[in-house]
């Protein structure tokens, strides 16, 4: 009998305990940008889409674009980025989890990116996807589960999100996605302080088929005791009509 009891505890904490290759991803992270630097920052000629599959309804709309409507509609400077940028986007970005202290199951990774603030939730606990009809957000909905040492993350229900380049000046660069977008990410840490990441971006309004990208991002403890900024967004008085002048 008590052995038989033991047996039972021991197969108890088999079933309760983490797999063992679900890698943990808490931390504060960054990511490389030294790669595509020269992409990113000047930004391609107006109109060169740099071989992405493009449809031409997109093609049309990126084309008709003006910069200058983040100046003329203010609402436009405080909308965030979507999840999908905010990985690589501006600011830094932390990563927690969160466990089901009734069974100590992980039950989400939570992310936390200082610019407008944004926080995301990749539930990690086996629930649906809701459906098309559910409300969309600028995060959407996302779910990951682990493929060996690889977390898998899919989200939908994405808000429909156009966006000029972060610093809101340059008129050579333009992000979109539909409502239609279905993002999937691939994170494999590669050692202590290193992520391997890619990024599939599948929206079949926007492109005629997915493409993804890949890059890396390198872990900062560091942020641990100096913390992650605040950013506030509201009206700049400093920019009224688009012409920013500096501050006294």
């Amino acid at each position: 009998m008590r052995r038989c009891g033991l047996l039972t505890i021991v197969a108890t904490l088999f079933i309760a305990a983490p797999a063992a290759a679900q890698v943990d991803f808490t931390g504060e992270w960054g990511p490389l940008y030294h790669e595509d630097r020269p992409e990113r920052m000047p930004g391609p000629e107006l109109g060169d889409y740099m071989g992405l599959p493009i449809s031409d309804a997109a093609r049309r709309a990126a084309d008709s674009w003006d910069a200058d409507r983040i100046s003329v509609v203010t609402q436009y400077q405080c909308r965030p980025h979507s999840s999908d940028y905010g990985m690589r986007g501006l600011g830094n970005l932390r990563v927690w989890r969160e466990i089901n202290p009734a069974n100590q199951q992980l039950t989400a990774f939570h992310t936390y990116m200082p610019a407008w603030g944004s926080e995301r939730t990749i539930w990690m606990d086996g629930r649906p996807h809701p459906g098309p009809n559910a409300p969309h957000t600028w995060m959407g909905f996302s779910t990951g589960h682990y493929e060996g040492d690889m977390l898998v993350i899919e989200a939908r229900n994405y808000k429909r999100w156009s966006l000029d380049d972060y610093y809101y000046q340059n008129p050579k660069e333009y992000r979109m996605h539909s409502e239609a977008f279905h993002s999937i990410e691939r994170l494999r840490r590669v050692d202590a302080d290193t992520i391997a990441y890619e990024f599939t971006v599948d929206d079949p309004k926007i492109f005629t088929k997915p493409w993804s990208v890949q890059w890396e991002m390198k872990r900062h403890p560091e942020w641990e005791k100096t913390g992650l900024y605040e950013m506030v967004c509201n009206e700049n008085n400093r920019c009224e009509g688009g012409k920013c002048r500096d501050s006294k």
